[in-house]
């Protein structure tokens, strides 16, 4: 990243450039609110694969009044330890084919499904606390 980095000019680089600020870091280390959780699961699209759990976005959707604030809870309590859960780390991968000849590795496509609790803690990461670094 510095190497890549080094051609930028400091303003258009922002936070990128070395490191983050004590300001920045406590923007990005912020618990997670339940709206944020809410929206991450109203907003995502409802077409996309479950992961190894087999829990979809619909299943959320449905549920979502009841799961939102035990997920909240969970995100935190996961955000301020060390480590993850390990499902979180898990991801089945499938391959779609490209076009063709589907004899060639290079024509098909990686795809790595993770669980939606997953895909709903870092949408909600991603969506609030990231741009509020990034201002």
């Amino acid at each position: 990243m510095e190497r890549f980095l080094e051609d930028v000019p400091r303003e258009k680089a922002g936070s990128f450039y070395g490191k983050l600020t004590e300001a920045e870091s406590q923007m990005l280390e912020a618990p997670i609110e339940e709206e944020e959780v809410r929206r991450a699961i109203v907003t995502a699209k409802g077409n996309s694969a479950p992961g190894a759990d087999g829990l979809g976005y619909e299943f959320y959707r449905i549920f979502r009044e009841w799961l939102v604030p035990p997920l909240t809870k969970v995100f935190n309590s996961l955000l301020a330890r060390e480590r993850l859960t390990e499902s979180f780390y898990q991801g089945t991968l499938i391959f779609f084919p490209k076009k063709g000849d589907l004899t060639l590795p290079a024509n098909w496509r990686p795809i790595a499904l993770t669980n939606m609790d997953y895909r709903a803690c870092s949408r909600s990461l991603i969506r609030t606390h990231v741009p509020r670094v990034l201002k």
